[in-house]
């Protein structure tokens, strides 16, 4: 039996924005509100905020932005507020927590590497993404490393909306938390993303990345969800792994640069939590105690020796760069695994770690869509 909670798959399906984000708050309201007050005690430990008030006027900032990338978008999160009886700041910070992090301490450091109180003797996670091209079609997983306080607000949303065209994708799986738009996913066109933490010197507002990857979801093939992700403000630092059965593309973003990684598809492919590019690499720092590296360089290895075919096999490649709990009931640890068969539409996901135990969602997606 696995150690960590199963996890609850929420079905999101309305004629408008509103009505999808009201229906995500109804439905998880009290774990909305908890995500919300977890995150805003984190922002004020870590931070040094003085006030709860100087939290939320962070977060206000970010509201014109996202008003400007997508009203959509931003009608879902007042929709979640409402249906959730936050308010919309509570909601972006519970989206964004990261960058609200990152911009915080640029502020507190003048742009000089800085990490959390009590970070130096911990690993601070931050996700590893893998991907595997096949002659079936690709592999694309990774898994999601946070505060170990957001595991048991770890949820499976499957989103269900109106096309502007009939050829453009209608639904999709994301790994989320409770209250936030979505983090890593697949849609029924077989185009994924997936993401990974990278810690800036330079951080300032910009669009919350949870939108970035839920407006790239709705596009039907990866260049064009990549192109969305290029023309956005980003806030911090962001790498994006985007793919469909036949192609991959990733970008390391920072707020004033965007580098496209040299990516092949029919070559394996991970990163973790540093820069792979040395344009974007001066925009960033490597936390004391980081197990990026460590980690970048098992997946190579595993990778170079038998690459994994199916979604069990990519499970069993990202357990071997799992961040297990430590103490603290806010140290960083693996809080969720995804993995993706891009052609058949199908994806393996579980909170916690993945291992042999795990307790899996297995979803095989409709593909009414497909690529031409």
């Amino acid at each position: 039996m696995s150690k960590f909670p199963s996890l609850p798959l929420i079905h999101l399906d309305a004629a408008t924005p509103v009505e999808l984000g009201r229906q995500h708050g109804e439905q998880l309201r009290s774990w909305v509100q908890e995500m919300a007050a977890i995150r805003l005690q984190l922002l004020r430990e870590e931070c040094d905020f003085a006030s709860d008030q100087d939290v939320f006027d962070l977060a206000e900032t970010y509201i014109p932005l996202l008003q400007t990338f997508d009203m959509q978008l931003l009608a879902e999160c007042e929709g979640i507020a409402q249906g959730s009886n936050t308010t919309l700041r509570q909601i972006v910070i519970v989206n964004n927590y990261t960058d609200l992090r990152d911009v915080r301490r640029r502020r507190m450091h003048a742009g000089k590497p800085c990490t959390a109180r009590n970070a130096d003797t911990a690993d601070p996670g931050g996700c590893s993404t893998v991907y595997v091209p096949r002659q079936q079609g690709a592999l694309l997983g990774q898994t999601w490393d946070i505060h170990l306080s957001a595991l048991p607000y770890v949820v499976l949303l499957h989103i269900t909306w109106q096309p502007a065209a009939a050829h453009l994708p209608s639904e999709a799986f994301v790994i989320s938390v409770a209250g936030c738009l979505g983090m890593t996913g697949m849609n029924n066109c077989g185009v994924a993303v997936c993401i990974n933490n990278l810690a800036s010197v330079n951080a300032q507002a910009g669009v919350l990345w949870p939108a970035v990857v839920r407006k790239a979801l709705q596009h039907r093939t990866a260049k064009e969800a990549m192109h969305v992700i290029l023309q956005c403000q980003a806030g911090s630092g962001r790498h994006y792994a985007v793919a469909d059965p036949q192609h991959i593309y990733a970008v390391e973003v920072y707020c004033s640069d965007n580098v496209l990684l040299p990516t092949q598809h029919e070559h394996s492919y991970c990163h973790t939590n540093h820069c792979l590019n040395k344009q974007t690499a001066k925009h960033h720092f490597i936390p004391p105690h980081s197990s990026t590296q460590k980690r970048l360089s098992t997946l190579q290895q595993l990778l170079s020796q038998q690459p994994p075919q199916n979604l069990a096999q990519m499970l069993s490649c990202l357990q071997q760069v799992t961040i297990m709990p430590q103490p603290g009931v806010h140290s960083s640890a693996t809080c969720a695994a995804l993995v993706m068969d891009l052609q058949a539409q199908q994806m393996h996901a579980c909170s916690g770690a993945p291992s042999p135990t795990a307790a899996l969602k297995k979803i095989s997606m409709c593909g009414r869509v497909g690529l031409p």
